[in-house]
């Protein structure tokens, strides 16, 4: 069982009429924190030297500048259950999707427009997940219009089936879900930093860094600080969930990240590379 913590490290932006995370709530019954983990991503075979990708055409840019900080604080309670997911798995059948909310667009620090996604907080998404990099001494990635958006139409999806989550298959990608009451707002950094909680059980002197940290439930980790890694995107959608509450409604959150090219390699050798101690 994990307990996610949320903070924002920047300038969130909202679209008319959202809310922040930190928001206040009205008191409500705290929830559950849960996390899966299918299996990891396989090694690459031996190939012959590829030459670098060129970074895809709606790919932004966008150098991170966020410097470290104290450990975010304690998410707000809700009510039911809140899970998150790192791996690849199964794909579910593809379903209409009737959850549209206007995409967010946020300035990243060097004045990249952070589309593709509608995470109201997008900045703060972005600013945290290249903070806790940088405490891994992983460099920071770039924000990927083409991976939000592909993360955004996936999370669609995945709130058509009341937030289930089941991974694409399509690459690295990290998922969490929450139900709730009051209904979720459109915030995504409360999943980042919920993932960054499992370097609490990283054994980062592991003799075989894979074998011996895997079974723990780290996917999540270890993807969002994976070194190699080069860029990312994230989407979020919602729906409403039929519960007896006051109004006899409560609602889901499903937020989607996925991450290029590469991470959760399941090699021990692979882990040593591109998952470092904190500085």
């Amino acid at each position: 069982m994990r307990t996610g913590r949320a903070s924002g490290f920047a300038r969130p932006c909202f679209p008319p009429g959202a809310r922040s995370h930190r928001a206040r709530q009205p008191p409500v019954t705290p929830g559950r924190v849960q996390s899966t983990q299918p299996p990891p991503a396989a090694p690459a075979a031996p190939a012959a030297p590829a030459t670098a990708p060129a970074a895809p055409a709606a790919s932004a840019e966008a150098p991170a500048t966020a410097t470290p900080s104290s450990p975010p604080s304690p998410p707000e309670s809700t009510i039911g259950q809140a899970v998150a997911s790192a791996s690849p798995s199964a794909s579910p059948a593809a379903a209409a999707a009737t959850f549209t909310q206007p995409t967010v667009a946020c300035a990243a620090g060097g004045g990249t427009v952070l589309s593709g996604g509608d995470c109201s907080d997008a900045q703060a998404v972005f600013d945290s997940t290249n903070m806790y990099r940088s405490w891994h001494q992983a460099p920071p990635l770039t924000w990927s219009v083409t991976l939000a958006a592909a993360a955004q139409s996936y999370a669609l999806q995945l709130a058509s089936q009341k937030c289930a989550l089941i991974h694409s298959g399509a690459g690295p990608e990290n998922l969490m879900s929450t139900l709730r009451y009051p209904k979720p707002d459109a915030s995504c950094n409360v999943a980042v930093n919920a993932w960054y909680q499992e370097v609490n059980y990283y054994n980062f002197s592991a003799p075989q860094p894979f074998v011996d940290n895997w079974p723990k439930g780290i996917g999540h980790f270890t993807a969002l600080v994976w070194n190699a890694a080069t860029k990312f995107g994230c989407g979020m959608a919602r729906a409403d969930v039929p519960m007896n509450v006051p109004g006899g409604v409560a609602g889901c959150k499903v937020v989607v990240c996925r991450y290029g090219d590469v991470a959760n390699v399941a090699s021990n050798m692979e882990f040593l590379k591109n998952v470092k101690p904190r500085v």
